[in-house]
């Protein structure tokens, strides 16, 4: 007999618990703290990393975020991460890759606007 198990168990309590930190996140961000709202999203998908259902988002999300810290090598990091961790035919594709445009973006800004001071 032939047993099959499943490899990527899903414990619904750590989706909850990423779910949670993920939805506290995106509260700091519209309150305009996106210090916390980076810690959120981090603790976030240190609970429930890729491939929970959650992770897109909180990937998205901290991408994000760190967009409007001006911290945009990381945010990259994050959008491109975020396209990664998106399931095939995810809905939320087309935002991972948007998101990756805005790092891409704000990065040669960054680095265009650094070169002027020199």
């Amino acid at each position: 007999m032939v047993q099959i198990q499943d490899v990527t168990p899903v414990d619904d309590d750590v989706a909850r618990s990423g779910e949670r930190l993920r939805l506290a996140g995106n509260a700091a961000y519209a309150s305009g703290d996106f210090e916390a709202a980076v810690r959120s999203y981090r603790e976030s998908l240190e609970a429930a990393p890729p491939p929970s259902p959650s992770a897109p988002f909180a990937l998205g999300n901290r991408a994000k975020a760190l967009l409007k810290l001006g911290r945009t090598e990381e945010a990259l990091a994050d959008a491109e991460r975020c396209v990664a961790a998106c399931p095939p035919g995810s809905p939320y594709a087309a935002k991972a890759r948007f998101r990756v445009g805005e790092a891409l973006e704000a990065t040669a800004r960054a680095e265009r606007d650094g070169r002027d001071e020199a």
